[in-house]
């Protein structure tokens, strides 16, 4: 398995939010950004976050 396909799997295991760029240069990866989005929980949860706005 390529450190690519294990990358894939280990983030849909964990349930990743966000998104992975695969960047390719003659035929090969070159570059990978992944970018993970965080959702704040809603209050009432035991993780709160400030906002202030």
């Amino acid at each position: 398995m390529s450190q690519v396909e294990k990358m894939l799997h280990e983030i849909e295991q964990a349930r990743f939010w966000g998104s992975l760029q695969v960047d390719f240069q003659n035929g090969q990866v070159t570059l990978i950004r992944k970018t993970e989005t965080i959702k704040p929980q809603q209050q009432g949860t035991t993780r709160e976050y400030n906002n202030p706005r």
